[in-house]
């Protein structure tokens, strides 16, 4: 049986991720806040899983809301933070309603090319949009098409002596632009073994795409970078982070 994304691996996806460097991620996140000159006191994270940037944010002093549209994703967050002063919420990105607005929303780890429907990026951006105070920023990262070309989503860890080990492979139309990843994943839970499926598909979107849904939403794109640096995105570049603003009204 395949599930559906990020329902069933929601209890192990911590474990799946334990070698990614989240204080890393936000140190860089903090280096394009200093670029830009913004201090921001409250922080949206869209997309924010169980929460293990939305945490160390908090951690640092800022007002965190974490949402996603995944509801195991948010009982794990709930979960695993209630020692934050968080606020995680269940909300699909393009119909994000919070009835306030933040000095900075995020959405990291190409979440946005989950939104296979270019409808539905467009309609994320304007609702971001809505949910920034004037001045304040809108920083993401995707999946460039360099990444889907050089079938990165295609890899395994059947090392058993993790708790998570998986095997996926994926499959990208460049006709479509869909690249749809079959997971399986067998965990060790209490000495004993099962094993599940999920099926995963992104879009790739361009950049001129992405410039242009943000320019529709209102939001003036001020950087397009390789991610991890602040030189400009190139052909070659697997992973793209984008820093745009809502301006004054």
């Amino acid at each position: 049986m395949c599930a559906e994304q990020f329902t069933e691996i929601a209890p192990w996806y911590d474990d799946l991720m334990a070698g990614v460097p989240y204080e890393s991620w936000v140190h860089y996140l903090e280096r394009l806040l200093n670029r830009h000159g913004l201090r921001p006191r409250s922080v949206l994270d869209l997309a924010c899983g169980t929460g293990r940037v939305s945490r160390i944010l908090a951690q640092r002093g800022y007002d965190v809301v974490g949402v996603d549209g995944s509801l195991g994703m948010i009982q794990q967050a709930v979960a695993k933070n209630k020692d934050v002063p968080i606020t995680f919420l269940c909300q699909r990105m393009q119909d994000l309603d919070l009835n306030r607005q933040f000095d900075l929303v995020i959405c990291l780890f190409d979440s946005l090319n989950y939104l296979t429907d270019p409808n539905d990026l467009q309609q994320t951006f304007c609702r971001v949009a809505d949910h920034l105070r004037p001045g304040g920023l809108f920083i993401f990262d995707i999946n460039a098409e360099a990444a889907f070309e050089m079938d990165l989503f295609t890899q395994s860890n059947l090392d058993r002596n993790r708790r998570v080990q998986y095997a996926w492979r994926a499959n990208y139309d460049p006709q479509t632009r869909i690249c749809e990843v079959h997971m399986r994943f067998c965990v060790n839970q209490e000495d004993v073994r099962r094993e599940f499926r999920e099926v995963h598909r992104q879009r790739c979107y361009t950049v001129g795409e992405v410039r242009s849904a943000l320019r529709n939403a209102g939001l003036t794109c001020l950087d397009v970078l390789e991610a991890f640096t602040l030189r400009p995105a190139r052909r070659t570049s697997d992973r793209i982070h984008f820093v745009a603003r809502r301006d004054e009204a």
